[in-house]
């Protein structure tokens, strides 16, 4: 959680000079600045990922801002949209918008909105004239109820059940079970309907461990494709959480003890 760039926190930075914009050229072409105020309250919903580290994200709807860290929440503020902040703690430019976050009359915070577009937010943190990127993500989260074919153990004494949430079929006596998982959702496993006789049971995702065992961090992937780029590392602690294709999405931690998350790559069963 200290790697959390929690609003709480820097109020306390030392003030430097101005702040040189985090953009590159390529994402500063993308950009559309200075939409009318009405204009970028729209472009503000949804959720956006800390460009600098992807477990902080920000959620914004309707005029709730709710900060996360590793998928937990850290903070909630009412959110307001103005024109010229009743700010007193330091000069301000007289052009863009700012936001106004208030948890309560003692905790009340004020930003720049410096830019914004469908795919890109930067702001500024005026008590410490920090800069901050987000990536916005996608609501409809498109690897949700992805198929899967993936092979998996079983922890000890798991149950299962003949649907999520449902009647329990069976308690299992030891661990290690192997089953083939076939789909996921809502933090449940479906098992494959050859797995007798265990076929199409449902089993939550943390009765669940990778068939194998970790002697070294493995690669974690931003997406479950072929091409996407390594994000972080998992050395332990892994929790399942669901399966896209031939990739599995985690929770860990890296030798460090940092927490990590993304998709690790599996062998594909056959049909």
């Amino acid at each position: 959680m200290k790697h959390l760039l929690l609003l709480s926190a820097v109020i306390f930075s030392a003030c430097s000079n101005s702040p040189v914009s985090l953009l590159n050229n390529t994402d500063e072409d993308t950009l559309k600045h200075n939409h009318p105020k009405v204009n970028n309250l729209q472009l503000l919903q949804g959720v956006w990922i800390d460009r600098n580290d992807r477990n902080h994200e920000v959620i914004i709807k309707n005029n709730t801002w709710t900060e996360l860290y590793a998928d937990n929440i850290a903070a909630e503020y009412n959110m307001n949209l103005l024109d010229k902040p009743d700010y007193k703690r330091g000069k301000i430019s007289e052009q863009g918008n700012y936001l106004h976050l208030q948890k309560d009359s003692h905790k009340i915070y004020y930003w720049q909105l410096l830019s914004i577009d469908t795919n890109y937010m930067e702001i500024e943190f005026l008590d410490a004239h920090r800069l901050y990127l987000f990536k916005k993500k996608s609501l409809d989260n498109k690897f949700d109820d992805c198929k899967c074919r993936l092979l998996v153990k079983a922890k000890n004494k798991a149950i299962l059940r003949d649907t999520p949430n449902g009647d329990m079929v069976k308690k299992l006596s030891s661990g290690n079970e192997e089953f083939l998982i076939i789909a996921s959702g809502n933090k449940w496993f479906q098992i494959d309907s050859g797995n007798e006789p265990y076929a199409n049971l449902w089993i939550e995702t943390k009765n669940l461990k990778l068939p194998f065992d970790i002697n070294n961090e493995i690669p974690l992937y931003e997406e479950p494709v072929d091409e996407a780029a390594i994000r972080g590392y998992a050395a332990y602690e892994i929790e399942l959480i669901k399966c896209c294709k031939n990739y599995i999405f985690v929770k860990a931690k890296n030798k460090k003890g940092a927490e990590q998350s993304g998709w690790i790559k599996l062998q594909q069963q056959d049909i």
